[in-house]
């Protein structure tokens, strides 16, 4: 997980993780516009894009260590 301006975000691996996905799934639901992502040097998703497509206000992310 990283935090950039108070913005947690996941990478694509960790994304798939929360949701219990595959990565493959993942980077199709990015190209389909269904999930958005930044590029930031590897592909990040925002936590509350995440949040926002479960229906839920908020997820552990106490497994992820901060970069």
């Amino acid at each position: 997980m990283k935090t950039i301006e108070g913005i947690k975000l996941l990478t694509i691996s960790e994304t798939a993780q929360v949701l219990g996905l595959c990565e493959h799934t993942i980077r199709r639901h990015i190209k389909s516009g269904k999930l958005n992502s930044v590029q930031l040097g590897q592909t990040f998703i925002k936590v509350s894009d995440i949040c926002e497509k479960l229906g839920v206000e908020t997820i552990d992310l106490s497994r992820f260590e901060e970069n």
